[in-house]
């Protein structure tokens, strides 16, 4: 296994389904909701948008890649670590998924507490 620093965002996300797999679910369903909330009002957040390495439009892009793939790939999503990691968190859709990972450990009363401490370890809060 390669050293933390030299894992991926896929393989990381891997990582946290496999050992802590409990509120996978959940987070896939979080990040369908916020995924509809910024795909449904782009210029509300265009008027709070204080990413300079990304553009708004950019942002919705990747929210609606995410939200098409879950509807895509449903329930298997949260049985598969393979399927999970390479749909949601491989490639520039990363940049959105991990985003979610973060608020939604920051936000929601976890079944597996620890799954905050695996992210603030994989995907530095």
């Amino acid at each position: 296994m390669n050293t933390l620093n030299r894992l991926n965002n896929a393989q990381r996300a891997k990582l946290i389904f496999e050992l802590l797999p409990a509120d996978i679910p959940e987070y896939i369903e979080f990040t369908k909701a916020l995924s509809a909330r910024v795909t449904a009002d782009p210029e509300g957040l265009r008027k709070k948008w204080n990413n300079c390495l990304l553009t708004v439009d950019s942002w919705v892009r990747l929210a609606k890649i995410v939200a098409e793939s879950i509807d895509k790939h449903g329930v298997k999503l949260s049985k598969s670590s393979r399927l999970f990691s390479f749909v949601l968190f491989d490639g520039y859709v990363a940049l959105f998924s991990v985003h979610c990972l973060q608020q939604f450990v920051l936000t929601t009363e976890l079944k597996e507490p620890r799954l905050k401490t695996a992210v603030e370890l994989f995907f530095t809060l």
